[in-house]
């Protein structure tokens, strides 16, 4: 059975798969993702360890039942510097098959910290962040 970490163990070196000159740092970190639909709704997707982060972005590595598309918005949380929490949230990037129904995931961070940030009271994140408004109109509605 293969899972988000096995898979990124089973993927050409990092050098050969990176495609821009940025400075990113190899991580291969559990985390906790969430993803939104149209309405705001949530759900949490298990599977994910992180790939590489860079100053904007995070990549991670997701068991999906299908691509996510580029300009949704999601959260993602990991433990970082000695177990303590971190969210990040912003819009996917890219969204790329790596094997099976396993996915890697560029997030474009546009907010992070030690706190919930999307994954509180939907309208309350609208009235914070006009960008997960925005973003909310490109996922596809049900």
């Amino acid at each position: 059975m293969n899972n988000a970490r096995q898979t990124i163990s089973d993927r050409k070196t990092q050098k050969e798969s990176d495609r821009r000159g940025e400075h990113r740092e190899s991580t291969c970190t559990r985390c906790e993702l969430w993803v939104f639909n149209a309405e705001g709704g949530k759900s949490r997707v298990d599977d994910v360890v992180t790939r590489n982060s860079s100053f904007c972005g995070v990549s991670v590595v997701a068991k999906l039942p299908k691509p996510m598309r580029i300009g949704q918005p999601m959260e993602a949380i990991f433990a970082s510097q000695g177990k303590r929490r971190t969210h990040v949230a912003g819009t996917v990037a890219f969204c790329r098959p790596v094997n099976g129904d396993y996915y890697e995931i560029g997030l474009h961070v546009k907010a992070a910290g030690p706190n919930q940030i999307l994954v509180g009271e939907p309208q309350s994140v609208k009235a914070r962040y006009d960008w997960f408004d925005e973003a909310l109109k490109l996922v596809e509605p049900k």
